[in-house]
């Protein structure tokens, strides 16, 4: 910050800046790293792409969402099935689960992208940020490149740094209990990719 009295605004986005369409409430803080992007030095902030309301719908041991699902739900107004006790506890004293065997409707925040905070310049001997692309998205990685991105991304997440100092690799969970990890090591931006690590059981046995 130059003047941390008078801070100045260099972007905001939403799901509806270009290429964010996927993006739902961003809980996680972002991440700050250093990639090359295809030989250009960059930091940008890594995001997980954030909650999906849907899952205020869906509780217990279901995988599923309910079948009765409209904009009512999107904009928040649809009702939460109602639960037994402060437990969340059935008569029978077992767990409670929600209904459902559908898709979420209109899902969001199910990625992950890298927004362009400067370009890192070497003038002499030190690298000097430019903000001249700041806000324009580095990296998104959803649904639509993953079939197996199901399920949102609220939480925060782990970002390793490999020996030249660059990001390297991110590890986060899933609302579906799953466990994954991106692979943002190469120097270009388009083959960085993601894999499930860890897998739910009750996932499992479902599939």
């Amino acid at each position: 910050v130059t003047d941390p009295e008078a801070p100045i605004l260099l972007w905001s986005i939403d799901n509806q800046t270009t290429d964010l369409g996927e993006m739902g409430e961003p809980w996680a803080q972002p991440r700050l790293a250093k990639v090359n992007d295809n030989g250009t030095l960059k930091v940008v902030a890594f995001i997980p792409a954030g909650y999906d309301k849907n899952e205020d719908l869906r509780y217990g041991q279901n995988q599923k969402f309910p079948d009765e699902t409209d904009d009512d739900t999107a904009n928040g107004s649809a009702v939460v099935q109602s639960q037994l006790g402060d437990g969340g506890l059935d008569t029978n004293g077992d767990g409670y689960t929600s209904s459902g065997t559908s898709e979420p409707y209109n899902p969001h925040g199910r990625g992950m992208y890298a927004i362009e905070v400067a370009e890192l310049v070497l003038v002499s001997d030190k690298y000097n940020p430019v903000f001249s692309n700041t806000g324009t998205v580095v990296w998104n990685y959803t649904h639509a490149d993953n079939g197996d991105l199901d399920y949102s991304f609220p939480s925060n997440m782990t970002l390793l740094q490999g020996n030249n100092g660059l990001a390297s690799k991110i590890y986060i969970g899933d609302t579906g209990a799953r466990r994954w990890r991106f692979d943002v090591s190469g120097t270009d931006p388009d083959l960085w990719d993601g894999e499930i690590l860890h897998m739910n059981l009750l996932l499992v046995v479902a599939s």
